[in-house]
């Protein structure tokens, strides 16, 4: 029984680690990418800055070229 216990637990950690750290993908072609929201104060997260920075190349993000985009809600470079 100790095993089992054991074991779920183990798999449940795993679950959790591997939905939290993987890097943001690329979507498919399949899925639509929304690029709207040009400016810096349209963006609510480091990660939808991150993605439109990325993936819409909108460099107007990233005035002072340190490949941090939008420094008001994002302190660090996208991943």
């Amino acid at each position: 029984m100790t095993r089992i216990l054991a074991i779920f637990c183990l798999l449940v950690l795993c679950e959790a680690y591997a939905t939290t750290n993987e890097p943001a993908k690329k979507p498919s072609t399949a899925q639509k990418i929304d690029c709207s929201g040009k400016y810096c104060k349209d963006m609510v997260s480091c990660d939808e800055a991150c993605y439109k920075f990325k993936y819409c190349d909108n460099s107007k993000l990233d005035r002072d070229k340190d490949e941090i985009p939008c420094e008001n809600v994002c302190n660090y470079k996208c991943k």
